[in-house]
């Protein structure tokens, strides 16, 4: 630690503080992403030409956009919402939240892990099944990795074997999740 001397500030940089700080900057940073991920939603038509268009040379010239959070709200929401896991990419927002949370509170980090890794299953999961049940419309429910694995899927097993693999996954999930008494389902009466 710094002594202090007689007119000399102390810059007493300790981990406390620090987690603290970067505790705040998390949570500020998940409330922006729930933000431009929302903002998506209602803008993503005009933005997803945009961003994709410009890419990076969107940030160096004046190139509007309909994000509530500008140019780059749109560039990371349409980054992570429509090449990414589609609906299921606020599972990121929980985990940015849960994450600052824990570091301001400064919770060891290892309690977040069966959190993080189920979070992490169930965004796999839910794009998946997003992709798969509304993969006509035009919205990325699913995202590009949702399409890509479902469309796999299907071509692999055929559509009823992918619905029956996606019930399979949401009730296998939920077993895994919540663990059931399942004694109370017999055949016999």
């Amino acid at each position: 630690m710094a002594t202090r001397k007689r007119g000399q500030l102390s810059m007493n940089f300790d981990s406390e503080r620090v987690s603290k700080l970067f505790g705040i900057f998390c949570l500020f940073l998940s409330f922006y992403f729930f933000i431009a991920f929302t903002s998506y939603f209602f803008t993503w038509e005009n933005d997803h030409d945009v961003v994709f268009r410009f890419s990076w040379d969107m940030f160096l010239a004046d190139v509007p956009v309909d994000n509530w959070l500008g140019r780059l709200g749109a560039f990371l929401s349409d980054s992570i919402i429509y090449w990414g896991f589609g609906v299921a990419s606020y599972g990121f927002v929980y985990l940015l939240y849960l994450f600052g949370l824990a570091l301001i509170r400064r919770t060891p980090l290892g309690y977040l892990a069966v959190v993080f890794q189920r979070t992490i299953i169930f965004m796999v999961i839910i794009s998946i099944v997003s992709s798969f049940f509304f993969q006509k419309l035009e919205f990325p429910w699913g995202g590009v990795f949702g399409q890509s694995i479902s469309e796999y899927i299907q071509n692999f097993i055929g559509v009823v074997g992918t619905l029956a693999l996606m019930l399979f996954a949401l009730i296998a999930t939920f077993v895994w999740s919540n663990n059931p008494d399942l004694t109370e389902f017999t055949w016999e009466k």
